[in-house]
């Protein structure tokens, strides 16, 4: 699954890029470049608010909600297949949906003890723009990436993987579901 992140692209040409006004106060600081950045650490996302994208800083990984949900752990990550059917998830489909913006991620390869990490990233350098789920806490917006089964190119790596969108399909995840 998806686990780190790596960002080295300005947030004011990521704003750019997805043409999202850039939410200065709440990003200005937050979205320092990091090499590998890791859940619990602030990502770029990208919202649909009224009648524009906005660009602002996220905590990923959403807290776990219900009963028996007393770990400290978050949820990083969201399987598509199961995102109607979970409690946490079902609420921010129809409102919470962003997109994480990224340079690449990374997954783990070799046996245990000696694996490490391999960065996937487009061939082109382009950023990636990942599914994302978003959710408004006490502490600041938190997010987690939905990842679906690998594809051809990846699944001898990993079983799964975050969900890429080309600009094309941005305004229809970003869409309010009624």
């Amino acid at each position: 699954m998806c686990g780190r992140l790596a960002l080295s692209t300005p947030p004011r040409w990521l704003a750019a890029w997805v043409a999202a006004h850039l939410d200065e106060p709440e990003t200005a600081g937050g979205l320092a470049p990091r090499p590998m950045g890791r859940p619990g650490e602030l990502v770029p996302v990208v919202l649909a608010e009224e009648d524009r994208r906005v660009l602002r800083a996220a905590w990923w990984g959403l807290p776990r909600t219900g009963p028996g949900q007393g770990s400290s752990r978050r949820l990083i990550n969201a399987r598509a297949e199961t995102l109607l059917e979970r409690p946490t998830f079902r609420p921010l489909m129809a409102e919470g949906r962003c997109l994480v913006l990224a340079d690449a991620f990374f997954e783990w390869t070799g046996p245990s003890g000696t694996r490490r990490p391999l960065r996937v990233q487009r061939s082109d350098g382009t950023p990636l723009a990942l599914a994302g789920l978003a959710c408004p806490r006490p502490e600041g917006l938190a997010v987690a990436v939905v990842t679906v089964a690998a594809g051809p190119d990846l699944a001898s790596i990993h079983d799964r993987m975050p969900v890429p969108l080309a600009p094309a399909d941005w305004p229809r995840w970003l869409a309010p579901v009624p």
